[in-house]
């Protein structure tokens, strides 16, 4: 049965706070985590392509000084304000982030969804609809 991954992480996220780090997050919980949600930043070179990591879904990708694309399958394509990008359920298939930028390095900032390795192993078995794309079994489609 396919899954809406906005319903999923609204059902399933036990904790979001902006200001706090993923260790203050993991101190202050004293049970079983399903989602965490928390704000991350990456200071990357510009024209550069970053690999984005296989473990976490991100989403919220912002920079004040560049514009952000993300790269799949060699074609550029822009980062909106509601591009949620989940690397997890392609863990074959790198899709990198570039920035373009007057400046030498940019500053990214970025949700980051930290999913339990049960939910993981349950959405890659699944259909998986996205804002911007659908995931089948490990692949993008």
């Amino acid at each position: 049965m396919p899954i809406d991954f906005d319903k999923f992480i609204k059902d399933n996220i036990v904790y979001y706070n902006p200001d706090y780090t993923l260790n203050n997050i993991l101190e202050s919980l004293e049970y079983n985590w399903d989602i965490i949600a928390f704000r991350d930043e990456i200071i990357i070179p510009r024209y550069k392509n970053i690999a984005l990591l296989h473990r976490d879904a991100i989403t919220n990708i912002k920079s004040e000084n560049a514009l952000l694309f993300y790269n799949k399958d060699g074609i550029k394509y822009p980062i909106r304000d509601d591009t949620r990008i989940i690397p997890t359920l392609t863990p074959f298939k790198k899709i990198y982030i570039n920035a373009f930028s007057n400046e030498k390095k940019v500053k990214i900032t970025f949700t980051r969804l930290l999913l339990n390795n049960v939910f993981i192993n349950k959405l890659r078995k699944e259909i998986v609809y996205d804002n911007t794309f659908v995931y089948c079994d490990g692949k993008l489609i």
